[in-house]
């Protein structure tokens, strides 16, 4: 049934357009495993991503983070639990 399992640009652009569709069929046409198409569906729900904003040349290996993509992650960053204990304060007890 499903040939493949990486998506094109066309392919995402497509599942985009057409949230409404039931996976089953979404997977038919665009030949493709159903699971696949889930995941998309869920990082367009999500919106923007990182990913989405870097620059990528496939043909020599290379990736770029742009100022959009550096600011995007700075702002989903998740504090560090040690960040938050140093703000609050660390108190002991002296021995």
């Amino acid at each position: 049934m499903a040939k493949k399992k990486m998506l094109t640009e066309a392919d995402r652009f497509y599942i985009k357009s057409h949230l409404d569709v039931p996976v089953e069929e979404l997977a038919k046409t665009i030949n493709t495993y159903e699971k696949t198409i889930e995941e998309e569906i869920e990082r367009a729900k999500k919106g923007i991503l990182v990913d989405d904003l870097l620059i990528k040349n496939k043909d020599r290996g290379v990736v770029v983070m742009t100022e959009g993509a550096s600011s995007l992650a700075d702002d989903r960053r998740v504090t560090n639990r040690r960040d938050r204990r140093y703000k609050e304060g660390v108190t002991r007890p002296i021995k």
